[in-house]
C-alpha cells in the first residue's frame, strides 16, 4: 500500500468513525478488515439512509458475502454508481477497491444533493469543479490565497482559514496568520473548524503539508467546509475586493492554464504508469488477475479525465471565440489543444491495447485453470470407483486408508483452485456473447456439481473405510484371541486323551480326569457367548461389504474356521466323556465281560479244532482220503459248512488227491481274503448308514454335519479305490474256484451265494457313495443359495424402510435434492443386484431339477 493510499485510509476512517460513534457503534480500527464481515458498512448506511438494513449473523465467508452484497443492493438503491466493485473484493480486503466504495458513499452522502444543485445553477459538468469554483470564489481577494486545485494550494493552509474568515471574520485575524508556518496554520484551521462548525478533525497536518497532499482526503474535508458553510451567507465587508474586467479576464486564462497545466501532469503520470506497467507474459493467473484490476482502475481514472479533457476543450474553444484572448494567445491555446488531444488519443490507445491483453491472458489461464480442474475431477472420479472394492484383508484395508488420506489432502489443495475459479473474472465487453457466458455458466455448473460429488462421495467413503477398519481389526483381536483359547483348550484336550488311553479302567485317575472335562465344558458354555458375539460381529460386518467380495469371503473363511474348530473340539469332548465313562465302571463287570466274551471265544475255536480232528482222522484212513472244506465266513457272519467227499473205486488216483488238497489250500486263501473285505464292507456301510437292519447306523450318519459327511465320502471314496483291485482278484478267484469245483464234480453253490451277494455289496456300497456324493454336493449348494439369498432379502428389507422413510419426507421441500441422490444411488445399486437375484433364481430350478427324487429336498429350495 502506497503512501497515498495510507493517507486515504485514515481519512476515510475518521469520517466513518464520526457518524457511527453517533449510535454508539464500535469504531472501525482497520478499513481494510473491518468492512469485510459487512457489518460495519450495513451500519454506516442506516445512519446515512435512516432505516434498518437485514444482516446476517455468522463467521463464515458466505455469511460476510451476504452481508456486502446486501450494503451494495442498498447503494443501487441511493443511485450510487460502484464501477467494478464486488463482494469479493471487500470480503477479500481489496485496498483499492475498498477505498473506492467508500469515496463512492462520501461523494453521495456528504454534499452530493447541494453541489449538483450548484454545479447545475453553475453550469458545471462535475462535482469537482463546482466546489473548486465555489472555494475559489468564496477566497478571492485573500492574500497567498489562489485555490487551483485539491492538493498543493491546500498545503499551506491558508486556504483553509481564508474560507473559514469569509463566513466568521470576527472571530479571528486572517493577517495574523501570514507570518506564521504551515503547520500552525493547518492547526488554526482544523481546531476552529472544530469549537465553531462542529467538523471532525479528519486530517492531520503531516498529511496536508507535503508537496503533494491526497486529493481525495482534502475534497472530503473540504465538502464538510461546504456542507457547514453553504446556507451561510460571507461577509464582505474586509476581505472582498472589487476586480476589474481585465483582472477577471486574466483570472479565466490563468484559471485554464492552471486546469491545463493539471491534466498535463496527470498525462505526464499516466503515461509514466502505463510504460512501467508489469509485462504480462508467462505470469501466473493471481499476477494477472491483480494486473487486470489494476489496469480497470486505471481504465476508471482514465474516463474520470476524458470528462476534465472534454471540458478542458470546451474551455478552450469558448476562450478562442471570446474577446478575452488575442491572436498569439488564441494560436497558442489552438496549439496546445492539438498537441493535448494528440497525447490523449495516443494514451487511450496504450491503455485499451493494454485492457485486451489482459483480458485475453486472464481468459486463457481461466480456461486452463477450468481445463485443471477437470482433470483432477476425472482422476479422483477413478479413485472412488476404486476404494468401492474393499481390500481382500485388514492390511489392504489400512493401505486403502492411506490412499483416501492421500486423496483427502488433494482435495483440500484442490479446494484452493476451487476457490479461485469460484471468483473468475468476467469480462464482459463487445466480444462476448450471451452465447459465450451461457456456456461458461454451463462449464462452471457442472464443475461445480462434480466437486460437490467428489467431496461428498469423498467424505462417504473415508467413513466408510474407517468404520470397515476399526470393526475388522476389533473381530480379528477377538478371533485372535479365540483362536488362543481353543489352541490351548486343544492342546489339554490332546493330553487328557493321551492320559484316558494310558489309564486302566477303574483307576482313581479317571475320576481326575472326569473332573477337568467338566470344567472344560463350563469353560466351553462361558466361551459360548464370545462365540455368538463374533458371529454376530461378522454379520453386522459383512452386511456392510459386497456379497461375494474378496474381503466377506475372507470374513467368512476365518469365521468358519473358527467355527470348525469349536465343533472338533466339542465332538472330541464327547467322545472323551464316553472313553471316561466307559473306564469308569467297576473293574469286575469289565473282566466277566471280557472273560465271557473269551469263553465264546474259546468254545469256537474248540469245536473248530474237534471238526479239524474228524477231518484228519477221516484223511489218513488207508482205503481213501477225503477232501476237506474249511469254514467260511460270509458277509452276514454264516459259516460255510465242511463236506466230506469220498472218492469212489473208479477215481481213487493219486493226481485227483493232490487236487482237491491244492484246491482246499486255495479255498483257505480265499476264505482269508474273504473275511478281509467283508470286514471292510461292513465298516463302509456302517459309517455310509446303508445297514438296513441297523437304525443306529442311518441315524449316525443322518446326524453328522454337511461338511463332516462331504469329508467322509472323501476318504471312503480314496479307500474304495484302493481295495477297487483286491475286490476284482477276490470275485476273479472265487469264480475260478467254483469252476474247479464244478469240473470235479462237488457241491459250488455256497461259494457262488457268497461271490454273488459280496459282488451285490459292493455294487451297493459304490452306489450308494455316488448317491450320497451328489446329495451332499447339492446342499452345499443350497446352503450357499439360503445364504445368498438371506443377505438379498435384508438389502430388500433396507431397501423398503427407506422406502417408506422417504415417502413420509416427500413433502418436505428441503429434503427432496437428499432423497434424490439417495434415491438414485439405491436404484443404480438395485439394477446392479438384480443379476445376483435372478442367478439365484436360476440355481434353485437347476438344483430342483438335479434332484427330483426327493420332494424334501426341493421344498428346501423352494
Amino acid at each position: 500500500m502506497n503512501e497515498r493510499e495510507d493517507v486515504q485510509k485514515k481519512t476515510f476512517t475518521k469520517w466513518m468513525n464520526s457518524y457511527l460513534s453517533k449510535r454508539s457503534e464500535a469504531l472501525i480500527q482497520d478499513l481494510f478488515v473491518d468492512l469485510r464481515d459487512g457489518t460495519k458498512l450495513i451500519s454506516l448506511l442506516e445512519i446515512l439512509c435512516n432505516r434498518q438494513i437485514k444482516r446476517e449473523k455468522g463467521r463464515l465467508k458466505v455469511h460476510h458475502l451476504n452481508n456486502v452484497g446486501q450494503a451494495l443492493e442498498v447503494l443501487e438503491l441511493n443511485n450510487v454508481k460502484l464501477v467494478n466493485i464486488s463482494t469479493n473484493d471487500i470480503v477479500d480486503g481489496n485496498p483499492k477497491l475498498t477505498l473506492g466504495l467508500v469515496w463512492s458513499i462520501i461523494l453521495h452522502w456528504q454534499v452530493h444533493g447541494l453541489l449538483k444543485a450548484m454545479a447545475q445553477d453553475m453550469q458545471h459538468q462535475n462535482l469537482e469543479k463546482t466546489l473548486l469554483s465555489w472555494c475559489r470564489s468564496n477566497t478571492s481577494g485573500y492574500e497567498g490565497v489562489d485555490i487551483t486545485n485539491f492538493t498543493t494550494s491546500w498545503s499551506d493552509g491558508l486556504a483553509f482559514n481564508a474560507l473559514l474568515h469569509r463566513f466568521r471574520p470576527h472571530l479571528f485575524d486572517y493577517k495574523s496568520l501570514l507570518k506564521k508556518d504551515a503547520n500552525s496554520r493547518l492547526i488554526h484551521a482544523f481546531d476552529f473548524a472544530f469549537r465553531h462548525l462542529q467538523i471532525e478533525k479528519l486530517l492531520d497536518t503531516e498529511d496536508i503539508n507535503t508537496s503533494r497532499p491526497d486529493k481525495k482526503s482534502v475534497m472530503m474535508y473540504v465538502m464538510c467546509f461546504f456542507k457547514a458553510l453553504q446556507n451561510d451567507s460571507a461577509d464582505t465587508s474586509d476581505s472582498k475586493c472589487e476586480a476589474s474586467s481585465s483582472d477577471l479576464d486574466q483570472r479565466k486564462i490563468a484559471e485554464y492554464q492552471s486546469n491545463l497545466e493539471d491534466i498535463l501532469t496527470w498525462m505526464l503520470g499516466a503515461e509514466e504508469q502505463l510504460n512501467n506497467c508489469e509485462p504480462i507474459a508467462n505470469k501466473e493467473l493471481e499476477t494477472v488477475k491483480h494486473l487486470f484490476h489494476d489496469n480497470e482502475l486505471f481504465m476508471i481514472e482514465l474516463s474520470h479525465y476524458q470528462q476534465k479533457i472534454e471540458e478542458m476543450f470546451s474551455e478552450g474553444q469558448q476562450l478562442i471565440r471570446s474577446d478575452v484572448c488575442d491572436s498569439d494567445e488564441r494560436d497558442e491555446i489552438s496549439l496546445q489543444m492539438e498537441l493535448l488531444n494528440a497525447r490523449w488519443d495516443q494514451l487511450r490507445f496504450k491503455a485499451m491495447e493494454r485492457q485486451q491483453q489482459l483480458n485475453d491472458s486472464l481468459m486463457n489461464l481461466q480456461q486452463k485453470q477450468l481445463d485443471s480442474l477437470r482433470e483432477w475431477l476425472t482422476s479422483a472420479e477413478v479413485k472412488i470407483c476404486d476404494f468401492s472394492n474393499i481390500g481382500a484383508n485388514l492390511a489392504a484395508v489400512k493401505d486403502q486408508l492411506k490412499q483416501h488420506k492421500l486423496l483427502m489432502k488433494q482435495v483440500e489443495q484442490q479446494q484452493e483452485v476451487v476457490n479461485l475459479v469460484s471468483n473468475m473474472v468476467v469480462i464482459n465487453d463487445d466480444s462476448n456473447s450471451d452465447n459465450d457466458f451461457g456456456a461458461l455458466e454451463d462449464q462452471l455448473e457442472a464443475l461445480a456439481e462434480r466437486w460437490r460429488h467428489v467431496c461428498r462421495f469423498v467424505e462417504d467413503t473415508g467413513n466408510t473405510l474407517h468404520t470397515i477398519y476399526n470393526s475388522w481389526k476389533i473381530l480379528n483381536e477377538e478371533e485372535k484371541k479365540f483362536s488362543q483359547w481353543l489352541t490351548k483348550l486343544d492342546r489339554r484336550l490332546t493330553e487328557m486323551e493321551d492320559a484316558a488311553t494310558e489309564t486302566s479302567p477303574g483307576s482313581k485317575f479317571v475320576l481326575d480326569l472326569v473332573k477337568r472335562l467338566q470344567r472344560m465344558e463350563s469353560e466351553m458354555e462361558c466361551q459360548q457367548t464370545n462365540s455368538s458375539n463374533l458371529a454376530d460381529q461378522a454379520q453386522i460386518l459383512l452386511a456392510r461389504l459386497t456379497r461375494g467380495s474378496d474381503a466377506a469371503q475372507e470374513i467368512t473363511r476365518n469365521l468358519d474356521r473358527l467355527m470348525q474348530h469349536w465343533d472338533a473340539i466339542l465332538q472330541r469332548m464327547e467322545q472323551l466323556g464316553e472313553t471316561l465313562n466307559t473306564l469308569s465302571q467297576p473293574a469286575s463287570r469289565l473282566v466277566a465281560r471280557q472273560e465271557g466274551d473269551l469263553l465264546q471265544h474259546w468254545d469256537a475255536i474248540l469245536q473248530r479244532m474237534e471238526q479239524l480232528g474228524e477231518t484228519l482222522n477221516t484223511l489218513s484212513q488207508p482205503a481213501s482220503r477225503s477232501s476237506t472244506s474249511s469254514q467260511a465266513s460270509s458277509p452276514d457272519k454264516k459259516e460255510i459248512s465242511s463236506s466230506e467227499t469220498s472218492s469212489t473205486a473208479s477215481t481213487p488216483t493219486t493226481t485227483s488227491a493232490k487236487k482237491r488238497r491244492l484246491d482246499s489250500w486255495r479255498i483257505q486263501e480265499w476264505q482269508r481274503a474273504l473275511d478281509t473285505l467283508s470286514s471292510w464292507l461292513e465298516r463302509v456301510e456302517e459309517a455310509l448308514g446303508i445297514d438296513t437292519d441297523d437304525e443306529e447306523g442311518s441315524l449316525l450318519w443322518e446326524s453328522l454335519a454337511i461338511e463332516e459327511q462331504q469329508v467322509l465320502l472323501e476318504d471312503t471314496e480314496a479307500d474304495v479305490e484302493l481295495r477297487k483291485t483286491e475286490f476284482e482278484q477276490l470275485i476273479s478267484q472265487g469264480k475260478q474256484i467254483v469252476d474247479d469245483l464244478t469240473s470235479i464234480g462237488e457241491d459250488s453253490q455256497t461259494i457262488e451265494e457268497v461271490v454273488h451277494t459280496i459282488l451285490e455289496r459292493w455294487i451297493e456300497v459304490n452306489q450308494v457313495l455316488d448317491e450320497r456324493q451328489q446329495r451332499v454336493i447339492a446342499f452345499l449348494e443350497v446352503n450357499r443359495i439360503h445364504s445368498e439369498s438371506d443377505a438379498m432379502t435384508r438389502v430388500l428389507e433396507t431397501h423398503h424402510k427407506w422406502l417408506e422413510t422417504a415417502e413420509e419426507a416427500i413433502n418436505k421441500a428441503e429434503e427432496l435434492p437428499k432423497l434424490l441422490d439417495q434415491s438414485k444411488l439405491r436404484l443404480k445399486s438395485m439394477q446392479s443386484q438384480k443379476e445376483k437375484v435372478q442367478k439365484i433364481t436360476e440355481d434353485v430350478l437347476r438344483l430342483c431339477v438335479e434332484i427330483p427324487s426327493s420332494s424334501t429336498d426341493s421344498a428346501i429350495l423352494l
